[in-house]
């Protein structure tokens, strides 16, 4: 970016926004543009620099906000409760209690495995992603 001003274009797509979006900003006074004399907006490089979000070197881990395979299933089952029909009902009513059981900790640890790789680094998460589609295939 050698020139000092860039167009409403180039603008929009270097903030992640629409040129409508970019206009308001601008007729707000949110950021400083000038008009040419062919009625084309420009903006200052470095005031649209400055708008770029700062890249944040890792996101927060979800472990950190509380996420877990027992609060996922809670979560789970408040929003969808199964009811004593469903509970009875196809497939699962053809499964044993150890079935279930094993089915439930399946889910259980498949559901670990995946926020395990969704909080990992780079290093770890091929093994975590590796472990979590083995489980599922099990899982059927």
């Amino acid at each position: 970016m050698q020139n000092s001003w860039l167009t409403l274009g180039e603008a929009s797509t270097t903030l992640g926004v629409t040129a409508n979006t970019l206009r308001r900003w601008a007729d707000r006074g949110q950021i400083p543009s000038f008009v040419t004399p062919g009625g084309h907006r420009r903006f200052l490089v470095t005031a649209v620099q400055a708008l770029v979000p700062a890249a944040r070197t890792r996101r927060p881990a979800l472990s950190a906000m509380g996420a877990s395979p027992d609060r996922m299933a809670r979560a789970y089952r408040r929003a969808r409760p199964i009811t004593r029909t469903d509970e009875h009902s196809g497939w699962l009513a053809a499964l044993s209690g150890a079935e279930r059981s094993w089915f439930r900790e399946q889910g259980t640890r498949l559901v670990g495995d995946l926020l395990a790789h969704l909080d990992a680094g780079r290093g770890e998460a091929a093994a975590l992603l590796t472990s979590a589609e083995r489980r599922a295939g099990e899982y059927g």
